[in-house]
């Protein structure tokens, strides 16, 4: 059966390129894709997004703004079966540097973005159609925070915050 897994794409762009990572893993192996990860527990996606990022290329961010959020559901074929199911919340990064490290996540590759329409049949076709229709724009998604305690009984409202 498959399930919903609640992920960020930490994206990075310099001078026209954007960073992307050859997949070693499912889904999408063999394909160049943007960054992302898995959210953890009590995680909230900036603190994901900045983690991520460390861990697939070295670089240490910042998240500088939310670009937009993604649901995106992959199905078999000759099934019709639903794979997966990705919500994805797409951060623009703001690194300390751009000397990335590839991990055992995979090899990691600058793409200039006016001639990425080159390596259509490399990359993960949605992951293109983002580059091309998201990170592209300057649009801003404003993003709340907020946290709560419970006794068991009551809950209590502790902050909230962008």
């Amino acid at each position: 059966m498959s399930k919903i897994i609640a992920g960020v794409i930490p994206v990075v762009v310099d001078n026209g390129k954007v960073l992307l990572l050859k997949r070693t893993k499912e889904p999408f192996v063999g394909y160049w894709a943007l960054l992302g990860g898995k959210i953890e527990f009590g995680e909230h996606p900036e603190e994901t997004a900045v983690r991520e990022l460390k861990e697939e290329t070295g670089i240490d961010a910042k998240v500088s703004k939310v670009k937009g959020i993604l649901s995106e559901v992959v199905k078999d074929k000759d099934t019709g079966e639903d794979k997966w199911h990705f919500i994805m919340f797409m951060c623009e990064m703001e690194p300390e540097h751009t000397d990335a490290k590839s991990s055992d996540e995979g090899e990691l590759r600058w793409f200039d973005m006016e001639t990425i329409e080159e390596h259509k049949d490399e990359i993960v076709p949605s992951d293109l159609h983002i580059i091309n229709k998201i990170i592209r724009k300057e649009n801003e998604i404003p993003v709340h925070k907020s946290r709560m305690t419970t006794d068991g009984v009551k809950y209590y409202f502790e902050a909230f915050g962008e």
